[in-house]
Order: structure tokens, then C-alpha cells, then sequence
């Protein structure tokens, strides 16, 4: 080895090291993001407001997504959806599934938000969809009334290409 390659060598491998720190530092932050409570955020940030006749325009940290029927936006942290299409409005894991922790308490983070934010709403047991992974419904007014409003929670199987968890308004 020459002088030069033996002076370098620890440089180059001082910067490997802590590149390679930086990395996994970076990976390790972004793994940390709360997922749920993202949802739970984008949900009220996006969807809430459609209750009072309000829309909001995503922006922020959100994506513009292509796709043929609705809005569609994503957030690169949380790696959550939000679609809006004639006045629905949707939070999704579509993109990178939940894991069941996760699904677990998302299911008890909506049941707080109905409970404190829209707490006329009643549960609604007679959806239809008793063969889905999970369905939690809870509604304003009776099935076909054009005044009848709802926030269900919902995923059609466990796993596979169905398994998406959705929050829709």
C-alpha cells in the first residue's frame, strides 16, 4: 500500500461507518411514525370537515396520486390514502398494509373518535357485511333516507389483495 491509500483508508472508512449510521438512523425514524394516529389525523384533517359542508384541499404532506375515478393523495411518511370522490372521503393503508397491532388499535382509536367528536352517531349493525375481516358502522338517520350519513371502519379479508383497512365518511 502506498503512504497515500494508508492515510485515506481511515477516512474513507470513518465516512462508511457513519454513513451507514445516517442510514440506518433514517430507516429507524421512519419506521417509528405512528400510523394510526396518522390516520386518525388525516381522517379529521380531511374527512371531518365534510360534516359541515366543508372541503379541504389536500396539500401538506400529501401526494397527488394518479387515478381514474377519485382524488387520490398519499402520505410518504405514514404511507396512508386519502380519497375523495362526491363528497365521501376515505383514510386507507392500501398502499403498505397495517400490521395487526396496529389494526387493533386503529379499531379502538375510530371508536374514540366517534365516541368524542361525533357522538350522534349510532352504531348501525345491520350492513350486510357479516363475512368481512372487520366492519364497524356507525350511522345518522335510517338506511335510505337521502338525510343518512355514516362513518364506517372496514376491511374485507385478513389478508391478500382485499385486506386493505379503510376509515370512510
Amino acid at each position: 500500500m502506498t503512504n497515500v491509500v494508508r492515510k485515506a483508508l481511515p477516512i474513507v472508512v470513518i465516512a462508511a461507518v457513519f454513513a451507514g449510521i445516517g442510514y440506518i438512523g433514517r430507516q429507524m425514524h421512519e419506521s417509528h411514525i405512528d400510523r394510526v394516529a396518522s390516520a386518525i389525523e388525516l381522517f379529521r384533517s380531511y374527512c371531518l370537515p365534510l360534516t359541515q359542508g366543508e372541503i379541504v384541499e389536500p396539500g401538506g404532506s400529501l401526494e397527488r396520486l394518479p387515478s381514474v375515478d377519485e382524488e387520490l393523495w398519499a402520505e410518504s411518511k405514514s404511507k396512508l390514502t386519502v380519497s375523495l370522490k362526491d363528497g365521501r372521503c376515505s383514510i386507507s393503508d392500501q398502499l403498505v398494509r397495517l400490521e395487526m397491532s396496529q389494526r387493533a388499535a386503529l379499531r379502538e382509536a375510530v371508536v374514540s373518535l366517534v365516541a368524542d367528536d361525533l357522538p350522534m352517531l349510532e352504531p348501525d349493525y345491520r350492513h350486510g357485511l357479516n363475512g368481512w375481516d372487520e366492519v364497524l358502522l356507525w350511522a345518522k338517520h335510517p338506511v335510505r333516507d337521502p338525510k343518512r350519513w355514516a362513518i364506517m371502519l372496514s376491511r374485507a379479508a385478513d389478508e391478500g389483495e382485499m385486506s386493505a383497512t379503510v376509515i370512510t365518511l
